[in-house]
């Protein structure tokens, strides 16, 4: 066994120069020239692997050390893919390749052939996938798997890929062993047992469990049995096909309960359900009478909450409710503006605020303002207008300045003839406005009450107090 002996023993020595970090197998290094030496003794150690194979294996025959033969072919055969990606990281092309293909050469191994073959076809990713071995065995997990990932996603070499993929879910070491804990049958523990080995190890998976039934699987430990419910933890391994099923399965239910819960909250959500009405309500006004749009736009406005939604459907009931008011107004249409007011009325506050108590305040200035005050009958019906809408959309400073102005035109008119009724008008102007008027109304309104006694005005008769928002006869 001399020749195996030896051959053993180059192949130590070369895979020990392979491991060591200055040769470290990174594409990316630019002090290459500096380790020139270094990867010459790397080729000439393998030059003697090579030299002595045929003699090793002749003496494996000699020995009738059939699986002897097998093993030594991809001893060497992984050895020389080592070398090669070393020689490709560090510029030298060429050697790679032919280091590969005297290596397809040598393997008897099926999937390690192919493998080799996949690094022919594309040498640079072949590469990678050893240098991510390398840093595996360097114990640097995350960058070894942030690269075997590269591998996955860049090859088209199915062996190649088959491999990356091994390298993933290989086994790593752990820090420490997990917690196993169970509160009545509820916590973490550790169930089933899978691949076991000489030693009395066995794969195990690590689960959330509910009242003692495995639930979800977290992981898998290679792990001993010591003293009855004690254990020695090994290494993490990867999960099994079922467990890694399983774990989909239930992520997968939990994802579509999440997606389910979001749909539903989204298809029930208030600002859906007011905008679908408000939409419906929209094709109504476009298909049926305005009457029944605007009850449609009412029932929007008392069924939802949605404020954008809400103050839409108030501006609709506005807009249509104004095409009924004539043009222009005159004091004969005060029926219709009533009937203009008590539509709109009929909304709440919050949603007839902002731009649909504007347009209804702005529309019934315009029509106080074509009635006129020409005579007091005018201005009563003007008057009335404005009020409705300073009731109706708020107290806005255009129609609050048409109401001061109409009250004290009616004023100014009715007080020598009515002075206690220009008087309460007056009292209920502003008080700038009231004493702007000079001394001349106070003078009137004086004399005028001087001379009623027992209720009698001026002229004779007795003056009767107005009725409930009367103003003038």
């Amino acid at each position: 066994m001399e020749r195996l002996n030896t051959l053993a023993e180059n192949i130590r020595h070369v895979a020990g120069l392979l491991a060591e970090d200055v040769l470290e197998p990174d594409p990316e290094r630019t002090d290459w020239n500096g380790m020139k030496v270094r990867v010459d003794m790397v080729r000439q150690g393998l030059d003697k692997v090579l030299d002595g194979l045929s003699g090793a294996l002749e003496e494996a025959d000699e020995a009738k050390e059939s699986d002897l033969k097998g093993l030594v072919r991809k001893r060497v055969a992984d050895v020389a893919a080592r070398t090669a990606a070393l020689l490709h990281a560090s510029g030298s092309r060429e050697g790679c390749r032919r280091l590969l293909e005297k290596a397809v050469r040598v393997s008897e191994d099926a999937s390690q052939r192919a493998e080799l073959e996949a690094g022919l076809a594309e040498p640079e990713v072949f590469c990678r996938f050893q240098y991510a071995a390398w840093l595996l065995g360097r114990g640097h997990f995350e960058k070894a798997g942030a690269l075997l990932k590269r591998v996955v996603k860049d090859t088209r070499q199915p062996a190649l890929k088959t491999a990356a993929r091994g390298a993933q879910r290989g086994p790593r070491p752990i820090k420490a062993a997990p917690s196993l804990f169970t509160l009545n049958g509820c916590g973490t523990g550790l169930y089933g047992k899978r691949d076991h080995a000489p030693d009395g190890s066995y794969v195990t998976t690590y689960f959330i469990c509910l009242i003692f039934i495995p639930i979800f699987p977290l992981k898998a430990y290679r792990v001993r049995t010591e003293d009855g419910n004690s254990y020695q933890f090994y290494s993490q391994e990867p999960l099994g096909p079922v467990t890694r099923w399983w774990q989909r399965l239930v992520l997968a239910s939990i994802a579509g309960l999440f997606l389910v819960s979001n749909v539903n909250g989204y298809l029930n959500s208030p600002e859906r359900l007011a905008r679908l009405a408000l939409e419906e309500a929209r094709t109504a006004e476009a298909t049926l009478p305005r009457d029944q749009a605007i009850r449609r736009y009412h029932s929007v406005i008392d069924a939802h909450a949605d404020e954008s939604a809400r103050r839409q459907a108030a501006d609709a009931v506005v807009r249509l409710s104004l095409v009924d008011l004539p043009t222009p107004c005159t004091r004969d249409t005060t029926e219709a503006v009533g009937r203009v007011v008590k539509s709109v009325g009929a909304l709440s506050f919050s949603a007839l605020s902002g731009a649909p108590a504007a347009r209804f305040g702005e529309r019934l200035d315009t029509c106080a303002r074509e009635i006129g005050q020409e005579t007091d009958a005018d201005a009563r019906a003007a008057l009335t207008v404005v009020e409705d809408a300073l009731r109706v959309s708020g107290k806005t400073p255009a129609l609050r300045e048409r109401q001061v102005a109409l009250k004290r035109t009616l004023a100014d008119r009715l007080v020598k003839e009515w002075p206690l009724r220009a008087l309460a008008l007056y009292v209920e102007l502003p008080r700038p406005g009231v004493a702007g008027r000079g001394r001349g109304h106070h003078r009137h309104l004086r004399r005028g009450a001087l001379s009623v006694v027992g209720g009698r005005r001026p002229g004779g008769g007795v003056e009767e107090p107005p009725g409930p928002g009367q103003v003038a006869p």
